[in-house]
């Protein structure tokens, strides 16, 4: 019987250099990434790891796109949702949200958001 579930990591954060002018791209900046899945399969008791998405797999798609500089954080979400489901055999569907921690906007701005849909 196939049962539909989240899985997902929150609070991940990383120093990045994302951004599209020069000066956030050299100055870089804290980015924290949230991702979580909505996964349809089977769950069936066998207790196995085929049957879910992998936390660490999240956490290293995740972190290869961090430290891939890009000049939108909406290119940086598409490239993690496109890992997401390269790396799995289930329809997943999902969010993925991308904070950028105090971003340059000339006054106090606690973070800029970008969510990606799946």
């Amino acid at each position: 019987m196939n049962t539909k579930f989240s899985v997902g990591l929150e609070g991940m954060r990383f120093y990045a250099f994302h951004g599209f002018y020069e000066e956030e791209r050299k100055v870089g900046r804290y980015f924290v990434v949230d991702v979580k899945l909505d996964v349809h399969s089977v769950l069936d008791g066998k207790d196995d790891i085929s049957d879910t998405f992998n936390y660490e797999s999240i956490y290293e798609i995740v972190k290869t796109e961090m430290n891939n500089t890009q000049k939108l954080i909406e290119t940086v979400g598409f490239n993690i949702k496109k890992n997401l489901i390269a790396r799995t055999n289930h329809p997943i569907d999902g969010v993925i949200r991308i904070r950028k921690e105090s971003p340059l906007m000339g006054g106090e701005v606690a973070s800029s958001v970008v969510e990606i849909y799946l």
